[in-house]
């Protein structure tokens, strides 16, 4: 890896900097519980004080740091993200951008000319992100109860979506009307919906039974929230697929425009599961698209097949 400049290396955390700091600072201003309201106020003052400090330190290079742009944009979908997902998924979500944050200070320091002065000050920074992160991640093992409900929800939704396109897709090459596809999916969705509560149940039943057994803390997750909330969420996603045919698109069209619906949720989702798994969104959203829509084309050239050779539709 090539050595980086002073500069370089101001201008690259400089923006890092001031975006944690306009978003824990807006956070904290509409934050209601007091102890994430304060932990949020503490964060974006540090996060101040390092921005200032990348500031001197380019202006010290000859040259003026550059804002971040389309700012607004990362302010919106955290507030967003807190407002639809609640706060132990935004907390999460903040704990893994100071992972990642603090990871690449770590990468980097030690590969950039920084004089003694300011590598000394890179690296009281690293501590700072360091506690950061370990106050974030506290929390979100306060809110592990809830992240399991998140985790519930996202699942049940991406089954429901998965599953149901599938079927959907297959209909809709067979089907006569979209009304016919529209019946079908909705039964496939009830269907599908009563096993995935039922299997919701049992399985936080046998976790919970497997934990007080080894020892662990037995009854942290509650088998009927757990299948509440996959089984509705499950036919909330379902949903998506059939909403074209409910409105009375039909064939092709209906497939490509449900595809189109199914993958723009689909991503929210698995960038959703990837927050929670510690893992990498674009690939997970690209892996999840791809499992889907192949599904899709599967099922829809089973149906071409059943039309065009066995003469049969409905």
């Amino acid at each position: 890896m090539r050595e980086l400049s002073a500069l370089d290396f101001a201008m690259r955390f400089y923006k890092g900097e001031v975006s944690d700091n306009v978003v824990y600072a807006a956070l904290a201003r509409r934050e209601k519980n007091r102890d994430i309201r304060a932990i949020l106020v503490r964060l974006a003052r540090v996060e101040e004080g390092h921005k200032r400090a990348w500031r001197k330190l380019a202006e010290e290079q000859g040259s003026e740091p550059k804002e971040p742009s389309l700012l607004w944009l990362r302010v919106i979908f955290f507030v967003l993200i807190r407002k639809f997902f609640g706060i132990a998924f935004t907390v999460k979500l903040l704990e893994r951008n100071e992972a990642v944050g603090l990871a690449e200070y770590r990468s980097v320091v030690h590969r950039t000319a920084l004089s003694k002065k300011w590598l000394a000050i890179a690296d009281d920074v690293i501590k700072d992100e360091s506690e950061h992160e370990r106050m974030l991640l506290e929390k979100v093992e306060q809110f592990s109860s809830s992240l399991h409900h998140v985790s519930s929800i996202v699942f049940g939704l991406n089954d429901g979506i998965v599953e149901v396109l599938a079927a959907v897709a297959g209909l809709a090459i067979l089907a006569t009307t979209p009304t016919i596809v529209s019946i079908s999916g909705i039964i496939v969705a009830l269907s599908g919906t009563l096993s995935m509560t039922a299997g919701a149940y049992l399985s936080a039943k046998s976790q919970n039974i497997v934990e007080e057994g080894t020892g662990g803390s037995a009854g942290e997750v509650s088998p009927s929230k757990s299948a509440f909330y996959t089984g509705i969420f499950y036919f909330v996603g379902a949903l998506v697929p059939v909403s074209p045919f409910l409105f009375h698109l039909s064939g092709f069209v209906g497939i490509i425009v449900a595809v189109l619906l199914c993958s723009v949720v689909l991503s929210i989702v698995s960038f959703i599961i990837a927050t929670l798994g510690n893992s990498n969104a674009k690939k997970r959203i690209a892996e999840m698209l791809a499992i889907s829509i192949g599904a899709a084309i599967a099922t829809m050239l089973v149906g071409a097949f059943v039309r065009v050779y066995l003469k049969i539709t409905i």
